[in-house]
């Protein structure tokens, strides 16, 4: 007990403890190459929040995610535990360039949905997806950057009861 606090510095007692070497990333462009289903950080920089993205993204069939430089590890613990561990089931990178990004997606013949509490955004249950679809979402303070938002094909939102103007992004 003593020696796996120390190594791990955790209070909560627990069974199992692994170690594991962090998986290299996919370059952005095999990422976009081989997946049909992709999903794009932009800003997401609260690990437990992208523990359910990666959660829910892999629930639906998303296989690939890109995360821009500010947004959270995927493989922090948190993130991790959140997942569930699909997110090893996901083909994960990041970029540093998210105009490089919008350029293989449409290269790629990709139509990418920017999410936004924005009123004037399709409402999602209008949209029909079609093969190649990527998905964007922003951090919870400022939602997507302008010139993210901007290169997006479409811009879509869920719509809310009134009084409430957007969900958590992980939602």
């Amino acid at each position: 007990e003593a020696t796996r606090k120390a190594a791990t510095g955790l209070g909560v007692a627990l069974n199992i403890v692994g170690l594991f070497p962090k998986p290299v990333g996919v370059d952005p462009e095999v990422l976009v190459e081989r997946n049909e289903r992709v999903l794009v950080l932009a800003q997401v920089d609260n690990p437990t929040n992208v523990g359910a993205i990666v959660r829910s993204a892999a629930a639906f069939g998303f296989t690939g995610l890109v995360l821009d430089a500010e947004s959270a590890d995927p493989y922090a613990r948190r993130a991790l535990r959140v997942a569930m561990g699909t997110t090893f089931q996901l083909d994960i990178a990041r970029t540093n360039d998210l105009e490089s990004l919008f350029e293989l997606l449409s290269t790629h013949g990709f139509a990418s949905f920017a999410m936004t509490p924005d009123l004037s955004a399709t409402p999602l249950d209008e949209v029909k997806p079609p093969r190649r679809v990527a998905l964007l979402l922003g951090s919870e303070r400022d939602g997507l950057p302008a010139h993210a938002m901007g290169r997006a094909t479409h811009k879509v939102r869920i719509p809310m009861a009134d009084g409430v103007d957007s969900l958590n992004v992980a939602a």
